[in-house]
């Protein structure tokens, strides 16, 4: 195989569609999903679009018709199937549903001393909703401190249980269910407790035995490693996120590396190659991809069948089942059946980020890194050292990256990293060497311990530099103001320039782009800074209360809270008291009811706080005052369930 990322047909900066069949079916697809996704596609629409392509099938047309009556086919078939999903479609604030669960324990997320989180999928039966089949649900298990949750995953459960829709985010440091419900392909959220879950049946799925391998593969790490960093090393090697701290979980997402951490496709990429590297030894290319293959399945499963990860490893098979047949791989064709693949078994998948981040930033590789490649090397008048090459190859591979993803983190995650593409330009290789020696020190671990402990200090090392690299980064992303609440047009608008930049053919059109960047980044951040959103007044409407925050001047506040319905035993809203403490002008609340009551008292331990007791007539003076009398009676008022 040559040592080039893909056999891309670019000559002169132009790409050749005919080349790429697949990609251009892939495309086709997606077009016609956004398209369709604005009706409500029913059998009927399905019956239709299979009748077409049977007609033309039967008349012989031309096949760039067909093509295209195929791609839209699979489109509306795809829509149907999504149709048929379960997923909630809520746009009101629901109340907690009591409901039975019956079904299978897919994943054991967390579990600590006063509650366990799950992820199971199956039926869901209550009095107030229809019945919901085949949805995943992630249900919160209270429970006392010396209680073990007494089941595994593949066990069948039935469940008594309060289930709720995925909420958006309402208040600035609320959960937003949403967004965590669509990386997690979560239909549900649903509270118990362990005395309300009784096991139908104790059968065991393989992943019951992948878990049972990746806990002993944990507690090698525990062992071998500095116990600061087992927990990333967990991360980064098993997919077990669930000991990062929530400061470093900050600190890679500010420097836009919180990619390393998360199982995908570079690390299935740095698996793929050790594995490579190993197979040299034998000669019969089918029996090296019989192995490649085995090894690629049992990492998956070791990391628990990750979607991303799932994805890179069919990708990586396919690649190398083409060397294996001893042609050359056409990469953006591979990715995009791989990708279709993908879809087609999992339809909703299309709608998650993670999926979507993972997706762009293989196209982005595929498509983008031999253009920037090229004309970075040509800049730089095409180095013959070999370091300075592999210093613009990085630099290629980050930007080709970063272009496609870093508009979709900034508009999933609201952040954009300033610092991203040179903190990824060191990250990624030190991350790389990190994974291959921790892998390898795990290996020799097992045969003979003092040796794998020596390699494991050499993991310590490089760990500790990555940090410290990290560390710095943070710090300049941080003291970079201007980023809050302009992330999409910052990532949009760089990412545009990236490409201005480096399409440049020759040094001398290089040097004026970049003038003229800069000059147009000045210019867009000054219309950016005067622009003021018209209207001062947020409304956020929870499950209990409606609050309106109303700036009176820099030094003050007004909060109006309203309760949506009388409670016999009012209780604090701890998130509004969080809210509310982080507030650093003088706060006045106005309040109608219990709730808004208990939950200002609750407050007024910890901060001064002056109270409002609003009648009917206050309430109607201060809804006109600040116009919130339509909005607000409609978010009070609203069928709360």
């Amino acid at each position: 195989m040559k040592n080039d990322i893909n056999d891309l047909q670019i000559k002169d900066n132009k790409f050749n569609f005919s080349h790429y069949p697949a990609f251009k079916f892939l495309l086709l697809l997606l077009f016609f999903i956004f398209i369709f996704s604005y009706f409500e596609v029913n059998i009927y629409y399905v019956v239709i679009s299979i009748i077409v392509v049977i007609l033309a099938l039967a008349f012989k047309i031309k096949k760039a018709i067909l093509y295209i009556l195929i791609a839209l086919a699979s489109a509306i078939l795809l829509l149907f199937r999504i149709s048929l999903s379960n997923s909630p479609q809520i746009d009101f604030v629901m109340q907690d549903v009591p409901a039975v669960f019956i079904g299978k324990v897919e994943k054991i997320i967390s579990e600590k001393d006063t509650f366990a989180s799950i992820i199971a999928r199956g039926n869901i039966k209550s009095a107030e909703l229809s019945e919901i089949k085949n949805s995943n649900v992630m249900i919160t298990i209270s429970k006392k401190a010396n209680e073990k949750i007494f089941f595994n995953i593949g066990n069948e459960i039935i469940a008594d249980l309060k289930i709720s829709p995925p909420q958006k985010k309402v208040l600035p440091n609320d959960f937003d269910g949403i967004f965590y419900a669509k990386y997690n392909e979560i239909q549900w959220f649903a509270k118990s407790n362990i005395n309300k879950i009784n096991i139908r049946n104790n059968s065991k799925n393989l992943l019951y035995y992948t878990k049972d391998i990746n806990e002993k593969v944990s507690n090698q790490i525990d062992k071998l490693f500095y116990e600061s960093y087992t927990p990333i090393l967990k991360a980064l090697i098993i997919g077990n996120k669930s000991e990062l701290t929530e400061e470093t979980k900050t600190t890679f997402s500010n420097t836009g590396t919180a990619h390393v951490l998360a199982v995908s496709g570079l690390h299935v990429g740095i698996i793929s190659s050790i594995i490579i590297l190993f197979l040299n030894a034998f000669e019969n290319r089918k029996i090296k991809f019989a192995i490649f293959f085995v090894l690629i399945l049992a990492y998956i499963a070791v990391t628990g069948f990750s979607p991303s990860v799932v994805r890179a490893g069919i990708m990586a098979v396919f690649v190398y089942f083409v060397y294996a047949m001893e042609r050359r791989p056409n990469m953006l064709n591979i990715l995009s059946l791989a990708l279709m693949l993908m879809i087609f078994v999992d339809p909703l998948m299309i709608y998650t980020p993670s999926f979507q981040m993972s997706a762009l930033s293989l196209l982005g590789i595929t498509l983008l890194y031999p253009i920037l490649n090229n004309n970075l090397q040509r800049i730089f008048f095409y180095p013959k050292s070999i370091i300075i090459k592999r210093i613009i190859n990085s630099i290629a591979i980050t930007l080709a990256t970063s272009i496609l993803v870093s508009p979709l983190v900034a508009s999933y995650f609201k952040v954009y990293s300033i610092v991203s593409p040179l903190a990824n330009l060191i990250i990624i290789p030190l991350f790389s060497l990190i994974m291959v020696f921790a892998i390898i020190s795990l290996i020799l671990s097992v045969i003979y311990f003092p040796i794998g402990s020596f390699y494991a200090t050499s993991v310590d090392a490089l760990l500790y530099l990555a940090l410290k690299i990290n560390e710095g980064a943070n710090w300049i992303q941080i003291h970079i103001p201007f980023i809050d609440n302009y992330e999409i047009v910052i990532s949009l608008l760089i990412s545009s320039v990236i490409i201005y930049l480096f399409i440049s053919n020759s040094s001398q059109k290089y040097i004026f782009r970049s003038v003229v960047s800069v000059v147009a980044i000045i210019l867009i951040f000054v219309i950016v800074k005067n622009y003021e959103n018209p209207s001062n007044v947020k409304i956020y409407p929870l499950k209990q209360v409606v609050i309106a925050e109303i700036p009176l001047s820099e030094d003050e506040t007004y909060f109006y809270i309203a309760d949506r319905k009388i409670i016999n035993k009012p209780y604090p809203l701890n998130k509004v008291i969080e809210y509310l403490s982080i507030k650093k002008q003088n706060i006045t609340v106005g309040i109608t009811g219990p709730l808004g009551l208990a939950t200002v008292q609750e407050l007024q331990k910890n901060k001064k706080v002056n109270i409002q007791i609003l009648g009917k007539r206050d309430q109607k003076s201060i809804e006109k005052l600040f116009k919130l009398n339509t909005d607000f009676a409609k978010y009070i008022n609203l069928d709360t369930h």
